[in-house]
C-alpha cells in the first residue's frame, strides 16, 4: 500500500497520481488527477480547485491542504511522511476516506460501493 495518513474528508476516488513539486508544475496536472505533493500553501489553490483528491507527506488536519480539501469537498490524506516516495506520478491510485480517522491510499483503481447509510 503506497501509504496512510489522517482522512480528511469521507469520500473516495481513483485516478492518476501527480507528483508536483511547486505550484510553477501546474502543466503537468489534468483536471481530476489526485495532486501528491510535500505540503501545499495557499499558491497551490488555483491547482487544488482542478483535482480530484489531494495526498501531502506533511500536514494534519488544520493544515492548508485539509482546509481546502474541506472546502473544496475532495478528499485528502494528509501527513503520510513519504507518499512522494511511495507513488510514482502517473500511477492510478485509489484515495480512501470512508474509513474512519485514518485515510489510505491504494495502489490501482479500488472497487468501491457507493452506496451510504443515511
Amino acid at each position: 500500500m503506497p501509504g496512510e495518513g489522517e482522512a480528511i474528508g469521507e469520500k473516495v476516488v481513483s485516478g492518476a497520481a501527480r507528483l508536483l513539486q511547486s505550484p510553477a508544475e501546474a502543466s503537468a496536472l489534468q483536471d481530476g488527477d489526485i495532486i501528491v505533493a510535500d505540503v501545499t500553501s495557499p499558491d497551490w489553490d488555483p491547482l487544488l480547485k482542478r483535482c480530484g483528491g489531494i495526498i501531502t507527506n506533511r500536514g494534519g488536519r488544520t493544515s492548508h491542504a485539509a482546509i481546502v480539501a474541506r472546502e473544496l469537498g475532495v478528499p485528502a490524506v494528509v501527513g503520510t511522511m513519504e507518499a512522494t516516495k511511495k507513488i510514482t506520478d502517473g500511477q492510478i491510485i485509489t484515495l480512501s476516506c470512508c474509513e474512519g480517522r485514518t485515510g489510505f491510499v491504494y495502489e490501482g483503481k479500488a472497487s468501491f460501493d457507493h452506496r451510504g447509510g443515511g
